[in-house]
Protein backbone atom coordinates (compact mmCIF):
# COMPACT_ATOMS: atom_id res chain seq x y z
CA UNK A 1 0.00 0.00 0.00
CA UNK A 2 1.13 3.52 -0.99
CA UNK A 3 1.01 6.68 1.70
CA UNK A 4 2.97 8.49 -0.21
CA UNK A 5 1.26 12.06 -0.88
CA UNK A 6 0.49 13.00 -4.34
CA UNK A 7 1.85 16.00 -6.23
CA UNK A 8 -1.43 18.26 -5.95
CA UNK A 9 -1.47 17.18 -1.84
CA UNK A 10 2.09 18.04 -1.75
CA UNK A 11 1.20 21.34 -3.20
CA UNK A 12 -1.56 21.93 -1.06
CA UNK A 13 0.59 21.52 1.82
CA UNK A 14 3.18 24.26 0.37
CA UNK A 15 0.89 26.74 -0.39
CA UNK A 16 -1.03 26.63 3.26
CA UNK A 17 1.92 26.05 4.92
CA UNK A 18 3.51 29.41 2.80
CA UNK A 19 0.06 31.56 3.84
CA UNK A 20 0.08 30.46 7.49
CA UNK A 21 3.79 31.11 8.01
CA UNK A 22 3.31 34.58 6.42
CA UNK A 23 0.19 35.86 8.07
CA UNK A 24 -1.24 33.88 11.19
CA UNK A 25 1.58 33.89 13.69
CA UNK A 26 0.81 37.30 14.88
CA UNK A 27 -3.00 36.59 15.05
CA UNK A 28 -2.79 33.83 16.54
CA UNK A 29 -0.71 35.61 19.16
CA UNK A 30 -3.09 38.27 19.49
CA UNK A 31 -6.18 35.40 19.87
CA UNK A 32 -4.60 33.46 22.44
CA UNK A 33 -3.97 36.36 24.34
CA UNK A 34 -7.21 37.80 24.24
CA UNK A 35 -8.85 34.19 24.33
CA UNK A 36 -11.10 35.88 21.40
CA UNK A 37 -12.57 34.30 18.79
CA UNK A 38 -10.97 34.06 15.62
CA UNK A 39 -11.81 37.21 13.63
CA UNK A 40 -14.28 37.64 10.80
CA UNK A 41 -11.66 39.20 8.54
CA UNK A 42 -9.65 35.48 9.17
CA UNK A 43 -12.52 33.04 7.95
CA UNK A 44 -13.10 35.56 4.90
CA UNK A 45 -9.25 35.06 3.73
CA UNK A 46 -9.71 31.53 4.38
CA UNK A 47 -12.45 31.36 2.11
CA UNK A 48 -10.05 33.35 -0.96
CA UNK A 49 -7.70 30.95 -0.53
CA UNK A 50 -10.09 28.22 -0.62
CA UNK A 51 -9.88 27.01 2.81
CA UNK A 52 -13.42 26.65 4.36
CA UNK A 53 -14.76 23.40 3.37
CA UNK A 54 -12.44 21.74 1.68
CA UNK A 55 -14.04 18.42 1.31
CA UNK A 56 -17.99 19.89 0.91
CA UNK A 57 -19.40 19.38 -2.63
CA UNK A 58 -18.53 22.10 -4.78
CA UNK A 59 -22.15 23.48 -5.70
CA UNK A 60 -21.70 24.60 -1.83
CA UNK A 61 -18.54 26.02 -2.32
CA UNK A 62 -16.46 23.69 -1.56
CA UNK A 63 -13.32 22.20 -2.14
CA UNK A 64 -14.53 18.96 -3.30
CA UNK A 65 -11.46 17.10 -2.14
CA UNK A 66 -11.47 14.40 0.57
CA UNK A 67 -10.69 14.61 3.64
CA UNK A 68 -7.39 13.84 3.58
CA UNK A 69 -7.07 17.16 1.73
CA UNK A 70 -8.64 18.54 4.74
CA UNK A 71 -6.56 17.16 7.32
CA UNK A 72 -3.24 18.17 5.74
CA UNK A 73 -4.48 21.65 5.72
CA UNK A 74 -5.70 21.55 9.13
CA UNK A 75 -2.17 20.50 9.91
CA UNK A 76 -0.19 23.23 8.48
CA UNK A 77 -2.72 25.87 10.19
CA UNK A 78 -2.60 24.16 13.58
CA UNK A 79 0.98 23.71 13.44
CA UNK A 80 1.10 28.01 13.64
CA UNK A 81 -2.15 27.67 16.54
CA UNK A 82 -5.15 25.63 17.10
CA UNK A 83 -6.53 29.09 17.67
CA UNK A 84 -6.14 29.90 14.15
CA UNK A 85 -7.00 26.38 12.64
CA UNK A 86 -10.31 25.88 14.59
CA UNK A 87 -12.26 27.94 11.64
CA UNK A 88 -10.97 25.24 9.23
CA UNK A 89 -12.17 22.12 11.21
CA UNK A 90 -15.14 23.73 11.72
CA UNK A 91 -16.03 24.04 8.30
CA UNK A 92 -14.60 20.25 7.12
CA UNK A 93 -16.06 18.33 9.86
CA UNK A 94 -17.74 17.88 12.87
CA UNK A 95 -21.32 19.53 11.83
CA UNK A 96 -20.94 21.15 8.53
CA UNK A 97 -20.04 17.53 7.32
CA UNK A 98 -22.69 16.04 9.28
CA UNK A 99 -24.91 18.44 7.76
CA UNK A 100 -23.20 17.71 4.11
CA UNK A 101 -23.82 13.94 4.92
CA UNK A 102 -27.32 14.08 6.38
CA UNK A 103 -29.44 17.21 5.95
CA UNK A 104 -32.37 17.31 3.78
CA UNK A 105 -31.23 19.26 0.64
CA UNK A 106 -33.09 22.59 1.83
CA UNK A 107 -30.60 23.03 5.03
CA UNK A 108 -27.56 21.60 3.07
CA UNK A 109 -28.49 24.78 0.39
CA UNK A 110 -29.00 27.40 3.00
CA UNK A 111 -26.00 26.46 5.82
CA UNK A 112 -23.15 24.63 3.70
CA UNK A 113 -22.64 28.40 0.93
CA UNK A 114 -22.30 30.62 4.18
CA UNK A 115 -19.68 27.84 5.84
CA UNK A 116 -17.88 27.89 2.88
CA UNK A 117 -18.21 31.55 2.30
CA UNK A 118 -16.97 32.42 5.67
CA UNK A 119 -19.72 33.96 6.93
CA UNK A 120 -21.32 31.16 8.94
CA UNK A 121 -20.11 29.29 11.85
CA UNK A 122 -22.21 26.17 12.84
CA UNK A 123 -21.58 25.10 17.11
CA UNK A 124 -21.79 21.84 18.12
CA UNK A 125 -23.20 20.47 21.21
CA UNK A 126 -23.01 16.61 21.47
CA UNK A 127 -21.29 16.18 25.32
CA UNK A 128 -24.06 15.28 28.35
CA UNK A 129 -23.61 14.55 31.81
CA UNK A 130 -23.54 10.52 31.02
CA UNK A 131 -21.79 10.59 27.47
CA UNK A 132 -19.37 11.76 25.60
CA UNK A 133 -18.60 11.64 21.80
CA UNK A 134 -20.48 8.33 22.03
CA UNK A 135 -23.68 9.47 19.89
CA UNK A 136 -25.13 6.22 20.95
CA UNK A 137 -25.64 6.91 24.62
CA UNK A 138 -27.20 10.42 24.17
CA UNK A 139 -30.28 11.08 26.89
CA UNK A 140 -31.35 14.21 24.80
CA UNK A 141 -34.75 13.79 23.59
CA UNK A 142 -36.69 14.94 20.36
CA UNK A 143 -40.22 13.89 19.72
CA UNK A 144 -41.99 14.67 16.88
CA UNK A 145 -45.13 16.73 17.26
CA UNK A 146 -47.18 17.51 14.00
CA UNK A 147 -44.68 19.45 11.99
CA UNK A 148 -42.79 20.60 14.91
CA UNK A 149 -39.97 18.71 17.59
CA UNK A 150 -40.27 19.20 20.85
CA UNK A 151 -36.43 18.73 22.53
CA UNK A 152 -35.52 17.94 26.21
CA UNK A 153 -32.01 17.26 27.68
CA UNK A 154 -29.25 18.42 29.06
CA UNK A 155 -25.20 19.24 27.61
CA UNK A 156 -22.00 19.80 29.31
CA UNK A 157 -21.23 22.63 26.61
CA UNK A 158 -21.34 23.59 22.90
CA UNK A 159 -18.48 24.40 21.43
CA UNK A 160 -18.34 27.10 19.40
CA UNK A 161 -21.32 28.79 21.01
CA UNK A 162 -19.93 32.46 21.24
CA UNK A 163 -19.43 33.25 17.93
CA UNK A 164 -21.38 30.67 15.66
CA UNK A 165 -25.21 31.00 14.00
CA UNK A 166 -26.93 28.01 14.21
CA UNK A 167 -26.03 25.28 16.88
CA UNK A 168 -25.77 21.70 15.89
CA UNK A 169 -27.99 19.05 18.29
CA UNK A 170 -27.54 15.50 18.43
CA UNK A 171 -29.91 14.03 20.28
CA UNK A 172 -32.56 11.00 19.70
CA UNK A 173 -35.99 11.84 18.57
CA UNK A 174 -39.18 9.27 18.15
CA UNK A 175 -40.73 8.12 14.99
CA UNK A 176 -43.86 6.53 15.66
CA UNK A 177 -42.01 4.62 18.78
CA UNK A 178 -38.86 4.16 16.94
CA UNK A 179 -35.97 5.98 18.27
CA UNK A 180 -32.58 7.24 16.40
CA UNK A 181 -29.73 8.96 16.28
CA UNK A 182 -30.44 12.60 14.35
CA UNK A 183 -29.25 16.44 14.89
CA UNK A 184 -31.22 19.74 14.36
CA UNK A 185 -29.74 22.93 13.45
CA UNK A 186 -30.91 25.48 15.62
CA UNK A 187 -30.61 29.38 15.18
CA UNK A 188 -28.40 31.02 17.96
CA UNK A 189 -29.70 34.25 19.37
CA UNK A 190 -27.33 37.35 19.31
CA UNK A 191 -26.22 37.77 22.90
CA UNK A 192 -28.15 35.50 24.87
CA UNK A 193 -27.06 32.36 26.49
CA UNK A 194 -25.68 31.02 23.68
CA UNK A 195 -22.15 33.35 24.09
CA UNK A 196 -21.73 31.55 27.51
CA UNK A 197 -22.57 28.38 26.63
CA UNK A 198 -18.62 27.20 25.61
CA UNK A 199 -17.90 27.27 29.44
CA UNK A 200 -21.03 26.13 30.69
CA UNK A 201 -20.83 23.02 32.82
CA UNK A 202 -24.21 22.35 31.88
CA UNK A 203 -26.98 23.03 29.09
CA UNK A 204 -30.48 22.82 30.06
CA UNK A 205 -32.55 21.69 26.64
CA UNK A 206 -36.77 22.45 28.40
CA UNK A 207 -38.77 22.13 25.52
CA UNK A 208 -36.97 23.16 22.70
CA UNK A 209 -39.35 23.94 19.70
CA UNK A 210 -38.40 23.73 16.42
CA UNK A 211 -39.57 22.75 12.73
CA UNK A 212 -39.21 18.80 11.63
CA UNK A 213 -38.76 19.94 8.03
CA UNK A 214 -36.73 23.02 8.19
CA UNK A 215 -33.96 22.28 11.16
CA UNK A 216 -33.67 18.43 11.21
CA UNK A 217 -30.84 16.36 9.64
CA UNK A 218 -31.43 12.82 10.51
CA UNK A 219 -28.82 9.91 10.68
CA UNK A 220 -30.83 7.36 8.09
CA UNK A 221 -31.73 9.29 4.53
Amino acid sequence: MDFSLSGEQQALIDTTQKFAHAELPELAKEIEKTNTPPPRSLLKRYAELGLMGVNLPAKYGGGEMSHLDAVLVLEELAKISCAVAFPVFESSFGPALAIAHFAPEEMRARILPQVCSGDMIVAVSMSEPQAGTALTDLKTNGVIKGDKVIINGTKRWCSGAGHAAPSNLPSSPSFDGVSQTSAFATPAKPNDATAAAAAAPRIFLPKIICSSKKHMCSETR
